[in-house]
């Protein structure tokens, strides 16, 4: 359902054109909809159900959604994930209320750091690509682009006309490469914004030359004559530029200037890989950006920087070469297939605190298909509740274990997981991700590839024990590490140790 589209049609400027009535009448009409055309159907069959919801605009109607579910007494047939992909609106967000009623979510360690700083605690789901991205870009394409646009370095870069996307830098640093004697060509597609005419005039001041070029064509081919009869330092492309000529944008470009001062995730970047291009990543939610591995990371907004390593990247055509595979490996593992799988994971874990599914006992593995307890039948955490005569409802495990006197434990492991190893005791791994603490090892397992898994464990060693045990001093931790044959049974036994379930016979 497409929501408040009466509303759309008295406002035909754009989405956030009549935002606070549309608000309105989300927040109004939306939560008993979803909670009785939706939960309480599922409910009266036993099933159990997500709601997803992202932003800030979503939080008001999500937090109605868990008040109305309690008030009707389905709050046990839904699990409730809200996600921030950004730290737009935050201010409007009744924070207490939304992680009452939900599982809050993010979508990068950045962010979760940033959360964090709020008093927030969030797990980690990354965004994801299209599978479609990874296929291969027509060459004949790419080099036909790359012959529009002569000279020693093409740059482009694609965001919207704002600070902290750091336009002034590459404009910078465009300009320190010309005046070095290197031909440069900036590709750039900006927004509506008005902070373009900044950009526009700090271009002239460099003494850049700007023009505008478009084509009203909808085909790669139709791009071609713009550039072609172009004769400009930047190109400031005034037309939709679809997502198969980006494309081959990204492939024919030296470098892709996805780099930002707060970016939470950063697609740009990522879709860039997929094409096998060069993407120059801010150091913020780029959790798949390793430097001179699969990109180039740039950690300050200084220029030089970036200039510093366009021109490493221009005598060094090996390293080119290395980056522009291993971006692509790497983007295949962001695909929105891996990502689901991610998310079901997180789900069935918070499934488990909820008491929803069953907990499997140790030594024996997870079923494949999650066994959903139906709202009645009793839980091993319920059945342990009863056994103790405990009587009261709770509604996740973090209470049930509070009440029986064992918060310490709780405390305690949580610290132990979230204790950061100093260089040089964190772990590296084989594709180059770094992990300082047991959670991070936790959320990268289930992402890493089967090939890196491999790597790191075989009959012989388990790299992810030895470190546990060598570090952290967790030896049983270790030993059933050491146990798991696969990614997500590791990350579990992680889970695991971090919220300890009922106790296991």
């Amino acid at each position: 359902h497409r929501w408040c589209q009466w509303l759309s049609a008295l406002y035909p400027r754009g989405v956030y054109q009549g935002e606070q009535e549309k608000l309105q009448d989300f927040n109004k009409s939306l939560p008993e909809y979803i909670v009785e055309k939706l939960v309480r159907p599922a409910a009266a069959e036993g099933k159990i159900v997500v709601i997803l919801a992202e932003e800030w605009q979503t939080a008001e109607a999500m937090c109605r959604i868990g008040d109305l579910a309690r008030d009707n007494g389905l709050s046990d047939n839904i699990i409730a994930f809200w996600n921030a992909n950004n730290t737009f609106g935050f201010e409007n967000i009744d924070w207490e209320h939304l992680s009452r009623v939900s599982t809050l979510t993010t979508v990068s360690r950045y962010m979760r750091n940033l959360m964090r700083g709020l008093g927030l605690k969030t797990l980690v789901i990354p965004n994801g690509i299209l599978s479609s991205l990874l296929a291969d870009v027509d060459v004949r394409a790419s080099a036909s682009l790359r012959a529009d646009l002569p000279g020693d370095l093409v740059l482009c870069k694609i965001a919207r006309w704002d600070p902290s996307k750091c336009w002034e830098s590459a404009l910078d640093a465009t300009a320190m490469l010309k005046a070095g004697g290197t031909a440069v060509k900036l590709w750039a597609r900006g927004g509506l914004e008005p902070y373009g005419e900044v950009v526009t005039k700090k271009a002239v001041d460099l003494g850049l030359s700007m023009r505008e070029v478009g084509t009203p064509g909808t085909i790669i081919t139709d791009y071609d004559e713009p550039f072609a009869g172009a004769n400009a330092d930047i190109y400031n492309v005034k037309c939709h530029c679809p997502q198969s000529f980006l494309r081959v944008l990204y492939n024919a470009s030296d470098a892709v200037l996805a780099n930002s001062r707060h970016e939470p995730f950063g697609l740009v970047g990522l879709e860039a890989m997929a094409a096998g291009g060069i993407a120059f990543t801010g150091g913020t939610g780029e959790d798949y950006a390793i430097p001179f591995h699969n990109s180039i990371v740039l950690e300050t907004t200084d220029p030089r920087e970036m200039e510093e390593y366009l021109a490493f990247l221009k005598d060094h055509p090996e390293t080119v070469r290395r980056i522009r595979k291993t971006a692509k490996e790497t983007a295949r593992e962001y695909t929105w297939e891996r990502v689901i799988d991610v998310l079901i994971r997180k789900l069935e874990y918070q499934a488990r605190l909820q008491g929803l599914l069953a907990v499997p006992r140790v030594g024996r593995p997870a079923p494949e298909t999650p066994q959903v307890v139906s709202p009645g039948a009793e839980t091993p955490a319920g059945a342990l509740s009863r056994f103790t005569g405990y009587k009261g409802e709770f509604s996740n495990v973090y209470n049930f274990v509070r009440e029986l006197k064992t918060e310490q434990l709780l405390r305690e492991r949580a610290d132990k997981m979230q204790q950061r190893a100093e260089p040089p005791l964190v772990f590296h791994n084989h594709d180059g991700a770094i992990y300082a603490t047991m959670e991070e090892l936790m959320e990268g397992l289930p992402l890493m590839s089967e090939e890196t898994f491999k790597f790191h464990v075989d009959a012989m060693h388990n790299d992810f024990s030895n470190w546990i045990r060598d570090v952290y001093g967790e030896k049983k931790l270790a030993g059933d590490i050491g146990q798991a044959k696969d990614r997500a049974a590791a990350a579990a036994v992680l889970a695991r140790f971090w919220i300890p379930m009922a106790p296991r016979k």
